[in-house]
C-alpha cells in the first residue's frame, strides 16, 4: 500500500514538472527591444556601423550644432547612447570619437547587438 502511495505521489510530482517545462517553453519574452521602444539609454548598448561615405558627428544631436569629426563608411563604433530628436524625429546615437563624444543622425548608421555583426556587416562598406 505504501508504495503504490509513493508511486502515484512520483507520478503526480512528474506530471506537475512536466506541465510547468512546456509552459516555459511557449510564448517566451524577446531578449531585447527593438530601439524605437527605448527613447534614451545609454552604456554598452551595442555597436552601428557607419552606412554613408563620409558623415558629420556632431557636438549635440541636432543637424545645426557644430562639428566634432566625421566617420566613413564601414567604420564601427560603441553606441554610449541614444536620443529622439523631438522638433524633427530620427534618432541620434552618442558615440566617442578619439576621447572626443560626438553624435551622428540615425539615418547614417546600422544597430546592431554584437560587434561580431557590425564587424561582418562593415565589410561591405569598405
Amino acid at each position: 500500500m505504501r508504495s503504490t502511495n509513493v508511486h502515484r505521489s512520483f507520478l503526480r510530482t512528474a506530471a506537475l514538472i512536466a506541465v510547468l517545462a512546456a509552459a516555459s517553453c511557449g510564448d517566451r519574452l524577446p531578449k531585447s527591444l527593438p530601439m524605437e521602444l527605448n527613447p534614451v539609454f545609454s552604456g554598452g548598448i551595442g555597436w552601428i556601423v557607419v552606412s554613408q561615405a563620409y558623415v558629420r558627428i556632431k557636438s549635440e544631436p541636432r543637424a545645426e550644432a557644430s562639428d566634432v569629426g566625421h566617420l566613413r563608411g564601414g567604420d564601427v563604433l560603441a553606441v554610449q547612447g541614444r536620443e529622439q530628436d523631438p522638433r524633427q524625429g530620427g534618432s541620434w546615437y552618442r558615440v566617442g570619437l578619439g576621447g572626443v563624444d560626438g553624435w551622428l543622425k540615425g539615418d547614417y548608421a546600422l544597430f546592431f547587438e554584437t560587434r561580431a555583426a557590425a564587424e561582418r556587416a562593415a565589410g561591405g562598406f569598405k
